[in-house]
């Protein structure tokens, strides 16, 4: 009883100075009670500096990136927890090769993925610019012409009372032009066709 209560105390403890001294205390023991004894303190020793090694083996494992060790487990078609309790480490040469490809996957992954936040927030300056610029030429066309003609222009409309210049700037320049002595004009864009009197639209026809 005494020697399985050292056993105990000395499990809980987790030091190897207190197994020495269960096996010591199993020396004043008879012979048989001895070996079993000095077994089960060899058990108990074993199965806690496995447990020790797995620590140690999983520790390693948390220390290598989520990324990689999920494209390892994918190339091994074993899980991480498997492969600690195999006790194998990141480091082993049965999985360099793997380590290998998967850190410069991950590495090529990042940085494809940095290139597209790049392009992305470039592509967001540069739609902040359009809007600013939009707005700001808008408001040109609003000091010029008054809101509703601006407003056609932006929506690329040609609308009676718009002047010639405006009309371009909504449209561009017509396809043809005829000219009606003295001062009209009839401008044609596709299948509309514009009228102008003195420089200023009076008929549009879509």
């Amino acid at each position: 009883m005494r020697i399985l209560r050292c056993i105990s105390n000395s499990y809980r403890v987790k030091a190897t100075g207190v197994f020495c001294a269960c096996i010591i205390a199993v020396s004043t023991t008879t012979p048989a009670m001895a070996t079993d004894a000095v077994d089960v303190v060899g058990s108990i020793f074993g199965a806690l500096m496995n447990s020790v090694a797995l620590t140690q083996v999983q520790n390693d494992w948390n220390a290598v990136d989520k990324d990689i060790r999920e494209c390892i487990s994918n190339r091994t078609n074993t899980k991480i927890e498997q492969i600690v309790q195999q006790g194998i480490r990141p480091k082993d040469p049965r999985l360099a090769s793997h380590m290998q490809f998967c850190t410069q996957e991950v590495a090529r992954a990042e940085e494809r993925q940095r290139q597209e936040r790049e392009a992305a927030a470039a592509r967001a300056a540069q739609a902040t610019r359009a809007k600013a610029k939009k707005a700001e030429r808008h408001q040109e066309f609003v000091d010029k012409y008054g809101e509703e003609v601006a407003s056609a222009i932006q929506a690329g409309e040609v609308i009676i009372g718009m002047p010639k210049e405006a009309a371009i700037a909504a449209k561009g320049k017509p396809r043809r032009t005829d000219v009606i002595p003295p001062s009209d004009e009839l401008w044609y864009y596709g299948n509309e066709r514009v009228a102008f009197s003195n420089g200023v639209a009076t008929y549009v026809e879509h």
